[in-house]
């Protein structure tokens, strides 16, 4: 594992690390990255730390609230699990096909995963990289799970001050990361000069849901995003309880016709599935243990910032950045983007 950083490994990254500001590279020192301006930044628990500070006070709550998840991922991580679920779920966010398409786009690349997390879904794809590179807001717990990677770097940063230097990447990748940021659009305009030209960007972003179901996660997030992050965890368990129960019900509702005025199409709808997509999010899935799902609700519902957007919106910031579509997958949950820098 290559996650300590020391002057040995340090020298063989083929991305170095940079002033966000200046773009001047960085020196190694003990315990520090130095520019030749005096600008230094601490190392943490082999960790480059580039945070020194938020945007505002929305950005520094979804940072917090991030680094409570990851540090109570439940069985997310456990092996069994991550093959029968976790996996699947990264994959089709990120619109992989199948392991072949996975292994033909990351391949002995240099990766970059903006917002990388605790590395669910880099255990996806990053094994394939010739170097991995990942950043997060939050303080790392990446590291723990992702130690079978024999070329990894991280660092703690943000997606709009990067520290890299420009054309580093030949792939970027950020699964549901960029509708967490400020501004989604910026968030992806950020990562672009970082990429290589003809380099690939693969991104996943919240889709825009039916009327009462965007009315009422509002509504919960506005209570849940105010309360510390131990407290909205707590609160959101009924919520959970409730989608264990509907679940278990097995029951089924037969919509005739479709209800336009609701956006519900009509058709066949197991009663709990049918809450879920249209009135509000309470997920479950047999397959997690009670934390485990109580984690996605909370993933959804604790962050200020959970942008949802249209394909419309999504293809215009591809016109406007001159990235050139490679794929595109919606579902009902995203939008999910591979797309090439001309």
């Amino acid at each position: 594992m290559s996650a300590n950083l020391t002057p040995d490994n340090y020298e063989i990254q083929a991305v170095p690390y940079v002033d966000p500001q200046t773009l001047l590279k960085l020196n190694w020192t003990t315990q520090a990255l130095i520019c030749e301006n005096g600008k230094s930044y601490p190392v943490r628990d082999s960790i480059p730390v580039f945070v020194e500070g938020y945007q505002e006070i929305g950005q520094k709550q979804v940072s917090e609230s991030f680094e409570y998840k990851w540090n109570r991922t439940g069985r997310l991580h456990d092996d069994g699990v991550f093959e029968r679920v976790t996996k699947p779920l990264a994959m089709g966010f990120l619109g992989f096909k199948n392991e072949d398409d996975i292994k033909d786009l990351f391949s002995n690349k240099i990766i970059l995963d903006a917002g990388v997390g605790c590395g669910l879904s880099a255990r996806t794809y990053g094994h394939y990289a010739q170097q991995f590179y990942g950043i997060d807001i939050s303080p790392f717990v990446a590291k723990n799970y992702l130690s079978h990677f024999t070329k990894l770097y991280l660092a703690q940063a943000d997606i709009f001050s990067l520290p890299y230097p420009e054309e580093s990447f030949d792939v970027i990748v950020s699964s549901g990361v960029l509708h967490h940021t400020p501004n989604t659009k910026d968030a992806l305009k950020a990562l672009i000069p970082k990429l290589k030209t003809n380099g690939i960007i693969i991104f996943y972003v919240y889709r825009k849901k039916a009327p009462v179901r965007e009315f009422v996660d509002d509504f919960i997030r506005d209570k849940i995003s105010n309360l510390p992050p131990d407290e909205a965890w707590k609160k959101l368990e009924p919520l959970t309880q409730l989608a264990r129960q509907l679940t278990a019900l097995k029951a089924k509702v037969v919509l005739q016709e479709d209800i336009d005025i609701l956006e519900i199409p009509a058709g066949e709808y197991d009663v709990q599935r049918l809450l879920y997509w249209f009135f509000f999010k309470f997920y479950w899935n047999n397959n997690l243990d009670f934390d485990s799902n109580n984690h996605i609700n909370f993933d959804w519902y604790q962050p200020k910032y959970a942008h949802r957007h249209t394909k419309a919106e999504v293809l215009s910031w591809l016109e406007e950045t001159g990235l050139d579509l490679k794929r595109l997958r919606l579902s009902k949950s995203g939008i999910s983007v591979i797309a090439q820098k001309a």
